[in-house]
């Protein structure tokens, strides 16, 4: 089984910047409901860990794996989408200089053109099947916790359901800390739950 995960709140999230491949640390919120996160996941018996090469990402790993000690492996492929010269700004900001592309990124993705220095959806499909080729591999016959990033899981999920770009943004979003639950026992990944928030509710 494979349990995807989302990296728990930043301080860029609560200023409502865009962070892509930059990074910003885990807020107290952050921290306390991944560890939540890792109450509701004691039982499992994780036998490997990974997380995007961000360290948003990996702290979040090594909170929700908890006393288990497990070495957080690093797969870029997990890496959030990147929005170049977008980072670090925010979205009033770019609403401000004209970022007409903005809208394109939410509402019509199919049509969306990366800011300089970014990604488009179509290399993100590119990316998430390179994951997901990996990790469901592993996750066949064990436990794995996985934990990557909103746009990216969004990207996972609607690549591996046989979705197309213009579907991406389809309920439900992946909030912080939300667990996506796939099995991956049979020839094609089964999606048991998709940016579940329940141990936050506990």
């Amino acid at each position: 089984m494979l349990y995807l995960v989302r990296h728990g709140q930043t301080e860029f999230n609560v200023q409502e910047r865009i962070q892509g491949l930059c990074d910003s640390a885990l807020t107290e919120k952050g921290r306390a409901d991944a560890a939540k996160l890792a109450k509701a996941l004691a039982d499992v018996d994780f036998k490997e860990v990974y997380a995007s090469a961000l360290g948003r990402a990996i702290q979040t790993a090594e909170i929700v794996q908890g006393s288990r000690g497990l070495p957080v492996h690093s797969l870029p492929e997990l890496n959030e989408m990147g929005f170049g010269i977008w980072e670090g700004r925010t979205v009033t900001e770019l609403k401000q200089i004209g970022a007409g592309d903005l809208a394109d990124y939410r509402y019509h993705p199919q049509n969306y053109l990366p800011p300089e220095g970014g990604q488009s959806f179509a290399e993100m499909f590119k990316q998430v099947e390179k994951a997901g080729h990996f990790l469901f591999e592993r996750a066949k016959n064990q436990d794995i916790l996985a934990v990557s990033h909103g746009a990216c899981i969004k990207a996972f999920c609607c690549f591996w359901q046989g979705k197309k770009i213009d579907e991406v943004w389809e309920p439900p979003l992946i909030e912080n800390t939300g667990l996506t639950l796939i099995d991956c026992s049979g020839e094609r990944p089964k999606f048991v739950l998709i940016g579940d928030l329940k141990h936050l509710q506990e």
